[in-house]
């Protein structure tokens, strides 16, 4: 296993970045009303969530907790690997490449 540093500047170990965004980017691919609740979960922590399935449909994907609570490390992934441009919404690497 090796650490890496992501673009928000968190240090995380490879497989669970690897992890993370195989359930990040299958949800952007099936569910975009979860994905955006999620991202904005990320972004403020006393966001309320638009759409009442966000937080059944993001537990099945294992990215939040059965009590709610999304983990340091998916925060950290997610807000290193979404970037919002207007009102649109893409995946990027999440790795601090400099």
């Amino acid at each position: 296993m090796k650490e890496l540093k992501l673009k928000n500047g968190s240090i995380e170990v490879d497989v669970t970045i690897a992890a993370i965004m195989m359930n990040l980017e299958a949800l952007f691919a099936k569910n975009k009303f979860a994905f955006y609740d999620l991202v904005m979960k990320c972004n403020n922590e006393s966001y309320e969530w638009e759409y009442r399935n966000s937080k059944r449909v993001m537990k099945n994907y294992h990215l939040m907790e059965s009590d709610g609570k999304i983990l340091d490390d998916i925060q950290n992934v997610v807000l290193s690997a979404v970037e919002i441009d207007g009102g649109d919404m893409r995946i990027v690497d999440p790795i601090d490449r400099n």
